[in-house]
C-alpha cells in the first residue's frame, strides 16, 4: 500500500522542504536508517528508524538542535505507519 504525506515544519528532514511530499510504502518493514513515519501515540512524526538489538529508536535527519532523538517510554504506542521511498518537491 502506497501512501502520500506533507512535509511540514515539525517534521524535519534533511533536502526536504515545507510542502514537499513523501511517498510511503506501507507494505516495506523497516530497516536501520530508513526514513519512517511513525506514530507515537496520537503524534505523527518524520524520523530515521534505528535499532540497536531489541531498541527501537528514532533519530531526526537535521543538524538542528532542536530536534532530539526520540526513546519511548513505558506506555507509549509506537506504530510505523510506513517507509518513505520518494520525496517530491514542490516547485
Amino acid at each position: 500500500e502506497i501512501a502520500q504525506c506533507l512535509v511540514g515544519s515539525e517534521m524535519c528532514i534533511r533536502d526536504r522542504d515545507e510542502g514537499d511530499r513523501l511517498i510511503v510504502d506501507r507494505s516495506l518493514t523497516p530497516k536501520n536508517n530508513d526514513i519512517v513515519i511513525m506514530r507515537v501515540d496520537s503524534e505523527f512524526t518524520v524520523k530515521r528508524f534505528n535499532k540497536q538489538g531489541e531498541k527501537i529508536f528514532l533519530t531526526p535527519d537535521s543538524s538542528n538542535p532542536v530536534f532530539k532523538p526520540l526513546y519511548p517510554s513505558e506506555g507509549q504506542e509506537w506504530e510505523v505507519i510506513g517507509v518513505v521511498t520518494y520525496s517530491i518537491k514542490k516547485l
